[in-house]
């Protein structure tokens, strides 16, 4: 609450305030050209008493807002296909279906589906992704969900398709990771094939095609040390997920009294994708906020003989956020135990009202046989880390150093160290990154990185990156996306490395019914490091959605629709659904009603309806379409109504 006074009397009347006069203790806003971001950070012992509430019915009333159809129903539809440069010819056409229906509107449930398709697969092209049916319970935050699924988990559960039954506290738009799923701490899972971009501290180190399956940041370079991992999936049919690893692996203070938690259980997938034995399974976690500056957790999980316990806590120390955590296992058929524990550390200040410091300091052991319920056996190659990492900002300038230390186990033991200096003006950036990693018999690799960015001014900007591993170079100039209709966004680049020197482009266009998209010789590797080809493809999507009698294509959209469609009185009109900027985003025409697509739910959304040409006179009512979407909700609505007429007399 002070802080949010002093700010309040700092801005009072003012229309523009200087981002340097909000500085303070405890609170520094920043802007970041290199990651075109806001980077605001609040001092951990201000945030301890922050307000989290999963009534989400004390703010908002859905009730309030236009209800949707009872039953809707939707299908994205994507199309794509790859053009080798190597073979001089086109790859067979790959594609796919995720389709979602929806009974009883807002409090209702959702059933969703996909089916897959890839010409390249020998065989069997045609596949089906994952079927299941989740329900929202809006007020208390919680998603239940029956089917197949990935299961919610945290600290060091392993992840494992699941066919059976789920219950989890849901956080932000009650959306869980779809191509991209955490599998512990430091792996993800791939669910199909994609295009992988690997980010290590804001720097860009592989461009990745990776086939589905299980993967770990030690596969990646320097994925190990003391860095921030982000990594950008893009499939072909166009769907972007981004998975973030930070070094600090705690999950942060719950206010006293709310829980979070996940619990599933059913049959684990095996012996093929999306294929089911008999071998029973259960996961679970809970996480309850006992004050303001402690958090306690419990986790577990079983299958087949084999299970793992575990336990954390966080604490909000006035020296920062500190969290403890470990887990033990047992393995019935081969009689192996194992455990493995955890210490993290995280500390953010703001000093002398213009330096803001974050430091983060990691350290983990694990014995030899330590497995998740998931794995039938394991053998760990590493007996313990330890990692820190260091950041500071002041004015214009910002400094990273990471150092990281692994002992290992029937391999050479590892060090790594990292260096990053960036330096912001108005409408240049630039970023110099070191990175060094050595093991133990004398084996070192160096890496150096620099990124230069610039700013035009409007949706133009430039980017030069230079990294020493495969001597790649590449300048080039981009537009960026305004999100409306008939835009034109895209890049050109010239990129060289060791092995290839090309052209290369991406060029995306929005259609009222469709997104489409052409990408040409972009250089790609299959493993990290290794040498890179040339590659190109074309991709389109498209959404048709059924609510209430009506038909609607438009843009693809992940979690709902809205159906706009002119009156019979209005027949020769052509409506237009526009966002609170007043631009349109979808329109009606020769292929039917407007539709516009929804990719969140849970968010207010509010469009005005425009009818051109509109008759004198017509009284379209409100004009407004305001709604608050649950997840696979579609919406109808029918703009303009029969005339009405008043007789007046004397």
């Amino acid at each position: 609450p002070g802080v949010r006074d002093r700010l309040k009397a700092i801005i009072a009347s003012q229309r523009r305030v200087g981002m340097a006069d909000l500085r303070g203790e405890g609170f520094s806003l920043a802007f970041d050209p290199l990651s075109l971001t806001f980077v605001a950070e609040l001092a951990v012992d201000a945030r301890a008493r922050r307000d989290v509430s999963f009534a989400r019915n004390e703010v908002i009333d859905p009730k309030a807002f236009d209800q949707p159809a009872h039953f809707s129903a939707g299908a994205n539809i994507g199309l794509a296909q790859l053009y080798s440069h190597d073979q001089d010819r086109f790859a067979p056409l790959a594609g796919g279906i995720d389709m979602f229906a929806n009974l009883g509107g807002f409090d209702g449930v959702t059933l969703t589906a996909g089916v897959d398709y890839d010409g390249r697969r020998q065989g069997q092209p045609g596949g089906r992704r994952e079927t299941r049916l989740p329900k929202d319970l809006f007020q208390s935050a919680v998603r239940l969900r029956a089917g197949e699924f990935s299961p919610p988990v945290e600290s060091f559960q392993g992840s494992q398709r699941f066919l059976g039954v789920s219950a989890a506290r849901a956080y932000s738009t009650i959306r869980p990771f779809q191509n991209v799923r955490p599998s512990g701490r430091r792996q993800f899972i791939l669910d199909r094939p994609a295009m992988v971009v690997v980010e290590v501290n804001g720097v860009v180190v592989e461009r990745l095609r990776l086939e589905a399956g299980p993967y770990s940041l030690s596969d990646f370079p320097f994925g190990q040390g003391a860095n921030t991992v982000r990594l950008l999936v893009e499939e072909d049919s166009g769907q972007r997920e981004i998975a973030v690893f930070d070094l600090f692996g705690g999950a942060g203070l719950l206010d006293p009294g709310v829980v979070d938690f996940g619990v599933s259980a059913g049959v684990l997938e095996e012996g093929g994708q999306l294929e089911y034995g008999s071998t029973l399974a259960a996961t679970g976690f809970v996480r309850k906020g006992i004050t303001d500056v402690l958090t306690v957790g419990a986790n577990a999980q079983w299958a087949d003989g084999r299970g793992q316990v575990g336990g954390l806590a966080t604490w909000g120390s006035r020296l920062g956020l500190i969290q403890a955590g470990g887990a033990v296992s047992h393995n019935s058929d081969t009689g192996a135990q194992g455990y493995i524990v955890s210490l993290d550390y995280m500390r953010e200040a703001t000093l002398a009202r213009e330096i803001d410091l974050r430091v983060v300091a990691s350290a983990q052991a694990t014995s030899k046989f330590f497995q998740t319920a998931f794995q039938n056996s394991a053998f760990n190659r590493e007996q313990w880390r330890a990692a820190g990492q260091a950041l500071v900002r002041y004015k214009a300038y910002s400094v990273s150093l990471g150092a990281a230390f692994v002992k290992g186990r029937r391999q050479e033991d590892r060090t790594d160290f990292s260096v990053s200096v960036g330096r912001t003006f108005q409408k240049f950036g630039v970023n110099l990154a070191w990175q060094r990693g050595a093991t133990s018999d004398g084996v070192a690799e160096t890496r150096f990185g620099l990124t230069l960015t610039t700013r035009f001014g409007g949706r133009w900007s430039s980017a030069a990156r230079y990294d020493s591993q495969n001597d790649f170079r590449e300048i080039g100039i981009s537009r960026s996306s305004s999100g409306r209709l008939n835009d034109l966004s895209g890049d050109i680049r010239f990129s060289e490395d060791r092995n290839n020197q090309t052209i290369a482009g991406d060029l995306r266009y929005i259609n009222n019914r469709f997104d489409a998209e052409i990408v040409s010789n972009r250089l790609v590797s299959t493993t990290p490091g290794g040498t890179t080809r040339q590659e190109s493809l074309w991709r389109l999507s498209t959404l048709i959605g059924y609510a209430d009698g009506a038909f609607g294509i438009g843009r693809a959209a992940r979690e709902g629709f809205i159906i706009a469609s002119p009156h019979r009185t209005l027949k020769n009109a052509q409506v237009s659904l526009t966002d609170s900027s007043g631009y349109p985003v979808a329109r009606s025409g020769w292929f039917g009603p407007a539709l516009a697509g929804i990719d969140r739910g849970y968010g207010v959304r509010r469009y005005e309806l425009e009818v051109d040409p509109l008759p004198p006179g017509y009284d379209l009512g409100s004009g407004v379409i305001n709604t608050f979407p649950g997840y696979g909700n579609g919406y109808r609505a029918i703009v303009g109504r029969d005339a009405s007429y008043t007789a007046r007399g004397v």
